[in-house]
Order: C-alpha cells, then sequence, then structure tokens
C-alpha cells in the first residue's frame, strides 16, 4: 500500500531538466528517519536525477494536528484575520525602529 502510494505521488513530480512526469523513473528508497522517508528518482526520458523526501503521517490518515494554547475563540480570530498586508509589515518596521528592547513593558 504505501509503495504504490510512493509511486502514485511521484508520477505527479516533473522533471527539472525535461519536464516529463516522473511516472516512469527509476525509484531508489535512500532510507528512512522518523517520518521522513527519502528517494533518489532518475527521469526515464533524460536521465537526470532528483531527491524527494515524502513525510508520511504515522496514523495514516494524513491529517496534520494543529498543536496550540490558544482557545477555540483565539484561533479563529487569528485565522479569520487573513495575510498580513503591506500597511502590517510597515507598521512593524516603524514600531521596531523605536522599540528598546524591554519586553516586560510591552507585555504588562
Amino acid at each position: 500500500m504505501r509503495d504504490k502510494y510512493i509511486r502514485h505521488l511521484i508520477s505527479k513530480i516533473k522533471c527539472n531538466v525535461c519536464g516529463q512526469h516522473f511516472d516512469g523513473a527509476t525509484v531508489e528508497h535512500l532510507g528512512t528517519f522518523d517520518e521522513y522517508s527519502y528517494y533518489q528518482l532518475t527521469c526515464s526520458v533524460c536521465g537526470a536525477q532528483a531527491m524527494v523526501t515524502a513525510i508520511m503521517q504515522k496514523d495514516g490518515e494524513g491529517n496534520t494536528e494543529v498543536i496550540t494554547d490558544l482557545s477555540v475563540e483565539e484561533l479563529s480570530k487569528s485565522t479569520s484575520r487573513g495575510p498580513v498586508s503591506t500597511d502590517d509589515m510597515l507598521d512593524m518596521i516603524n514600531y521596531l525602529k523605536n522599540f528598546d528592547g524591554n519586553f516586560s513593558g510591552i507585555f504588562s
């Protein structure tokens, strides 16, 4: 099952040299460390090689658990704000220009 899944994922990757999919590539499993599996691919068209790291969930579900100390309300609020804008970045730059390094003052 795992090999079939890896083959399916690899077939979606394109060679950086010739642009062909790696679906007919030679795949060599180099090793596994924790949930990381390392593969070397050799393109069947041009012979170029590529390295792939696959991250496999131990539960097999493919779900990523969110680990946070935020409450549900805080998490919902933080994810609904959207991306950081250019104005947000400029505000932070201006703030940091005048920041004296006193974190105790910020959090009190």
